[in-house]
Formats: structure tokens, C-alpha cells, sequence
């Protein structure tokens, strides 16, 4: 009887320990409030569920996307998917460096809904050209979030979906991949090991550890340490001094007085500041190219020469506080249609960006890219292809 006890009672210990074990493997979502060693972690990125129909009729493959980036016209995202009428449903957890208000974008033409932790932030289910919308929400630092995003293409045309986000006020971003888990499994929670003392080490008092004695540095009775001496080193002679010969029982010269010029007149000190250049006759909906910013050839990044205009939309932005602006890129049709869009938005995208970095603020900006679906003359000559390569902001 006595060892049928016994027997019971390791049973009943082994599965104690094994309940422990099971309960420290619980993913994220099932222990909220735990924080997460990022650092540790390796995000993969969304779960991306593809469908034939606008509204998530019929769905044909699930995958993992790193990033939410395309910009298609004329095909789907895969050659099963019909490039005229198909939906996406991306969902994940995003992991939230700082505590703060983010400001998650999604450029979508056709329709587009985003989720943060349920919430509804954005909701633009119907027909759009590409354009960006925004929402933002309070984030918890160090803790991971919910995400979905779903997106329909509604007609058959150009099919842009694209998402990022912004902490506060720094520029937008793509998600990184390493911050945005497919699943809960795919996190890794911040390891606390707890010590296991043997059962026959416990009971042995601990014995201190030897400490070797601190050596004493000897000195002997008298003995004096040198003294590194100091070495002070001369200035060089000025070269333009070498010809002036300087007596040696010269003594020192007593300063000469100085005598200060009384200052110019107030009125040729003070210069009246030049008025900051802005832009004039503006209106709703017109458009308003911006001749004097510059890209190399296939490059979305603004040239240095670049900063005078666009200083001067700056100004005219700080003048007109209350004024929102829709910037677009454009192109002309020499390449790929795909490519040629996605090069305008991202020109229009450092516009943006620009206009972010010296203070104007984002919910004032909508940006956009046509490719050449807009010229503005025939791509007939070298000159006309250039009209058409362009970027335009317009009033809202």
C-alpha cells in the first residue's frame, strides 16, 4: 500500500510539472499583458487570404506577404486570381515599439477596411482611384496588436493596395517584417527562468566562496617613485613671423589702448526681411505643376535643387493653416504601365515627405500616382514625354 502511495504521489508531481511547462508555452493571445523580447522574435510577416469575387466569394490560396505592396492593371496578384473582380484579407499581429498614436495609411483603388484591435480605422468600401486614406489610433508600447485589413477590387482597372503606418510625428513607413506576426505562435514571449536547486544540493548549506587575499603592493622604506616628467611642447613660429628678429632682453610691450568705432546708424544694421515666396491664385481642384523639382532617371528621390520650389508649397502651406492639398505623380507611357505607377506615387510620396519634415502636417497631405494614365500632351516628342513627367498638387 505504502509504495502504491508513493507511486500516486510522483504521477501527481510529474503531471504538475507538465501542466507548468504547458502553460509557459500559451502563445501571446492567450496570456494578455505579457511583454515580448522583439529583439528575439522573427516576424514573418501577414497572413494573406486571396478570393475571386469583390466580396470574398470563392477563396483559392492563403500565403505569407512580408509587405502589403502592389500595383497592378490588367492582372491579378496570381495567375488563379481574376484581375477585374477579387478581394484580400490580410490579418497579423503588429508589434508596437512605443506607446503613442500611430497613424496607419492604405493607398487602395478599388475598396479598403483596416482593423486595429477590432476597431474599425479605416473604411472606404467602394469604387476609388488610388488614393491614401488614414487612421489613426492609441498604441501600447513593447506589446503586440491585432491587424486586418481586407481589400476589394471592385471593376476591372488598375488594382493599387499598399500599407504603412507612422508613429507620432515622425515620416510614414512600411511595416517592418520583423514587427508583424502571421500568427501567435510565431512570437517569442521574454524568457523568465527560475533556478532549479537539486534535491540533494538543497540541503547542503551553502559555503561561502574562497576569496584570495588582496595583494598589497610593497614599498620600501625611503624608496622614491620617478616622476615621469611633463613634456611641453612648443608652438610652431607662424611662417609669417620668421623674418622679425626679437631681442632677448626685449621686455614685454604694454598694450595699446584700443579705440572702438562707434557703431552704424540703427537704420543700416537692420535689413527689412524678404517676403517668403509663396503660391498665388489658388483654388479648389486646380492643379498646380511643380516645374522646379528634379529626379534622376527612374529614381524617386528629390535632387538637392529641389528645395526651392518646394520650400516655396512649404510657405504657402504655413501661410494657409486651414489648407489640405492632394499631391499626384505622373509619368509618361515609355515602360511598364506598373511600374510607371508605382514610380509616380512614390515621387508624389517625397513631396510628401518633404513637406512632413519641415512641419506641415500629415492629415494635411493626400498623395497619389497615375503613371501616364493623365498626360497632360501627346507622347509624340522627347519634349512632350517631358510636360508629362511631372509632379502637381492641387487644393482640396
Amino acid at each position: 500500500m505504502k509504495k502504491l502511495y508513493a507511486l500516486m504521489a510522483v504521477s501527481l508531481c510529474i503531471l504538475q510539472m507538465a501542466a507548468a511547462q504547458v502553460k509557459s508555452n500559451l502563445p501571446i493571445s492567450s496570456k494578455p499583458g505579457t511583454k515580448f523580447d522583439i529583439t528575439k522574435a522573427q516576424g514573418d510577416g501577414f497572413k494573406a487570404e486571396y478570393y475571386n469575387g469583390s466580396n470574398f466569394e470563392q477563396k483559392v490560396f492563403t500565403r505569407i506577404e512580408k509587405t502589403i505592396d502592389f500595383a497592378l492593371y490588367g492582372r491579378g496578384p496570381d495567375p488563379r486570381i481574376d484581375p477585374g473582380y477579387f478581394s484580400v484579407r490580410w490579418t497579423g499581429k503588429v508589434y508596437a515599439p512605443e506607446t503613442g498614436t500611430y497613424t496607419f495609411v492604405f493607398v487602395a483603388d478599388d475598396g479598403v477596411r483596416l482593423w486595429v484591435n477590432k476597431k474599425l480605422v479605416i473604411d472606404r468600401w467602394y469604387l476609388n482611384r488610388a488614393t491614401a486614406f488614414t487612421g489613426q489610433i492609441a498604441l501600447t508600447g513593447k506589446q503586440v496588436h491585432d491587424l486586418k485589413i481586407e481589400y476589394s477590387q471592385m471593376k476591372p482597372s488598375a488594382a493599387v493596395a499598399r500599407a504603412s503606418w507612422a508613429f507620432e510625428k515622425e515620416p510614414e513607413q512600411p511595416f517592418n517584417p520583423n514587427y508583424v506576426f502571421s500568427s501567435p505562435e510565431k512570437l517569442t514571449p521574454v524568457a523568465t527562468q527560475k533556478k532549479t536547486t537539486p534535491i540533494a544540493a538543497a540541503n547542503k548549506k551553502p559555503v561561502p566562496p574562497k576569496t584570495a587575499p588582496a595583494k598589497t603592493e610593497k614599498k620600501l622604506i625611503g624608496e622614491v617613485k620617478p616622476v615621469a616628467k611633463k613634456v611641453v611642447s612648443k608652438p610652431a613660429e607662424d611662417d609669417a613671423n620668421d623674418d622679425v628678429e626679437t631681442p632677448v632682453s626685449q621686455k614685454k610691450e604694454t598694450p595699446k589702448p584700443v579705440i572702438e568705432k562707434p557703431a552704424p546708424p540703427e537704420a543700416e544694421t537692420k535689413k527689412e526681411a524678404a517676403p517668403k515666396e509663396i503660391f498665388e491664385n489658388l483654388e479648389a481642384g486646380k492643379s498646380i505643376v511643380l516645374n522646379h523639382i528634379f529626379f534622376d532617371q527612374s529614381k524617386h528621390e528629390l535632387r538637392p535643387e529641389s528645395s526651392e520650389e518646394l520650400d516655396k508649397l512649404v510657405n504657402t502651406l504655413q501661410k494657409y493653416p486651414g489648407m489640405k492639398i492632394a499631391i499626384t505623380g505622373h509619368t509618361d507611357n515609355v515602360g511598364d504601365f506598373n511600374l510607371n505607377v508605382q514610380l509616380s506615387r512614390d515621387r508624389a510620396k517625397s513631396v510628401a515627405d518633404y513637406l512632413i519634415a519641415k512641419g506641415i502636417a500629415s492629415d494635411r497631405l493626400e498623395y497619389k500616382g497615375f503613371g501616364g494614365l493623365y498626360p497632360v500632351s501627346p507622347n509624340n516628342t522627347e519634349d512632350n514625354k517631358k510636360k508629362n513627367r511631372r509632379v502637381e498638387f492641387a487644393v482640396k
